[in-house]
């Protein structure tokens, strides 16, 4: 591949959030997470899991547990103009659950070893410090995010649902330590041809230091 198609298929790519009811294939969803799993990760520990769930039943528990949630914070916003922006916001919590694919993307939690030396070394430092295991799989969901557009499917990286009800979602996945959900990942044919999306110019995001 020129480093001109690779940029094309990086450019293209936007995320999706709405699906025609078109199945995926398992040779597609085989497809994905091959790329994925040829992402780098922390010292090569390839610390993820992706979970492929078809289920409807599974994916509508997953959406109600979210809605839950949703109804616990509206009752409690008492600003007019907050409701109607929090109402707004409700579809980008939800739409996950009308794909035809829902991909859960797990990371394991750091070694223990590697927790105790940083704790240790920087007490106060660690507690900000982002996971490197999750800076892996994230790394590994953009491959995939870039093989799905590649097959043609529609894809997005969606992480709004776990702010409220993670836990939740863990126990109908039966997911256990050590691993933790990164983000779902909807995935199906688009509905709509995806729309262009504007980026900051590339001088307003780099700074070189010669």
């Amino acid at each position: 591949m020129q480093i001109d198609e690779l940029l094309a298929l990086i450019k293209e790519r936007r995320s999706i959030r709405e699906f025609t009811d078109t199945k995926i294939s398992n040779e597609e969803i085989n497809i994905l997470i091959d790329a994925a799993r040829y992402a780098p990760s922390n010292n090569n520990r390839q610390p993820w899991k992706f979970i492929i769930i078809k289920n409807n039943q599974i994916k509508s528990s997953l959406a109600e547990a979210v809605n839950t949630r949703i109804h616990l914070i509206d009752e409690t916003i008492e600003d007019n103009e907050v409701r109607t922006l929090f109402n707004d916001y409700k579809d980008y919590l939800l739409f996950f659950a009308r794909a035809p694919i829902l991909i859960v993307a797990l990371y394991k939690t750091s070694p223990f070893l590697l927790n105790q030396m940083c704790t240790k070394a920087r007490p106060k430092e660690f507690d900000n410090a982002l996971s490197s295991e999750l800076i892996s799989v994230s790394m590994a969901i953009q491959n995939l995010l870039l093989a799905a557009h590649s097959l043609g499917l529609g894809a997005c990286c969606t992480t709004a649902p776990l702010l409220l009800a993670s836990a939740e979602m863990k126990i109908i996945l039966k997911i256990a330590p050590p691993f933790e959900i990164a983000a779902l990942i909807p995935i199906g044919r688009y509905a709509h041809p995806p729309e262009t999306a504007s980026r900051k110019d590339i001088e307003k995001i780099m700074e070189f230091i010669d």
